[in-house]
């Protein structure tokens, strides 16, 4: 931790920078529940009216989806070297999105699957809250 502050701490990152953040990235994790079990998977997403969209296949994630228990979206990014950083959560509902005309829209769009496969199911998660929180460095204050 070479260079790193001698002192952090954390700061809360107002609601509308966590949005400008989340719209600044590609790559997040979302953790689902499907039964007893939890499921991490790493997405690709676009912001799209306060709401996360992604694409993915019938299998896991879908049926989690389906099962109407929260879902949580993270993404960060970290400066080891610095001992800095941010991260940003969503917590919300993911629904199927079934609309055709939304989802020609989305199609339309620069959202394209990174993992192979055609990822035919497009899903929103709904946020019901977004928080966000930066490790700041802390500046001694001379008197």
């Amino acid at each position: 931790m070479k260079g790193g502050p001698t002192k952090t701490a954390l700061a809360v990152i107002p609601e509308e920078e966590c949005w400008e953040l989340l719209r600044s990235q590609d790559v997040g994790r979302i953790a689902v529940r499907l039964g007893d079990s939890l499921h991490i998977f790493p997405i690709n997403y676009l912001v799209t009216d306060h709401s996360i969209v992604f694409r993915t296949d019938s299998g896991t994630m879908l049926a989690a989806v389906h099962t109407a228990d929260p879902v949580a979206f993270e993404i960060d990014q970290i400066d080891a070297g610095l001992a800095s950083g941010w991260s940003v959560v969503v917590e919300g509902r993911a629904e199927e999105i079934l609309d055709t005309v939304e989802i020609g829209r989305l199609e339309a769009t620069a959202l394209r699957p990174w993992a192979p496969g055609r990822k035919a199911h497009f899903v929103r998660v709904t946020a019901r809250s977004v928080s966000g929180r930066r490790i700041v460095e802390v500046v001694p204050t001379v008197t």
